[in-house]
């Protein structure tokens, strides 16, 4: 996590959550669209606020390569955070990255996902936020 404008700053964390989505299969091509809920639990090293929620909006388009999906995503994402002290402020931005994900039976899949995220002006406070998150993630097919 990093901020620039007013106050430069880094910081790293945890985060977990829930996702749900659908994908369509096209043979060798998958697209796809999800939606992510995660809980965060990011401080930065000055002291100066944390991340405390991200939500997504997702796009995912990829090659199916039998068991293994690659693939890229991007959209929106939604993030509740507090800034040099100021209550709870959240903001609307975009993300983009890449995947992997491995199909280990019919109904299970594990995947490995990276994501650069970035608000601009985060709620009118003249900070700009960008964060990358690696994330793995085990998800159930119905």
């Amino acid at each position: 996590l990093e901020t620039t404008g007013p106050i430069v700053d880094e910081g790293s964390g945890m985060l977990f959550g829930a996702h749900a989505g659908y994908d369509w299969d096209f043979g060798t091509f998958v697209v796809g669209g999800a939606v992510d809920v995660e809980s965060v639990d990011i401080q930065f090293d000055g002291g100066n606020g944390s991340l405390d929620g991200l939500a997504r909006a997702k796009v995912r388009a990829g090659y199916d390569a039998g068991n293994w999906l690659f693939y890229g995503a991007g959209g929106a994402a939604y993030a509740d955070a507090t800034l040099a002290g100021t209550p709870a402020e959240n903001d609307i931005g975009w993300f983009a990255g890449a995947g992997v994900e491995y199909r280990v039976n019919e109904n299970v899949s594990i995947a490995g996902e990276a994501l650069y995220h970035q608000w601009d002006d985060f709620d009118s406070t003249g900070i700009d936020v960008n964060t990358t998150t690696v994330q793995a993630r085990v998800s159930y097919r119905f």
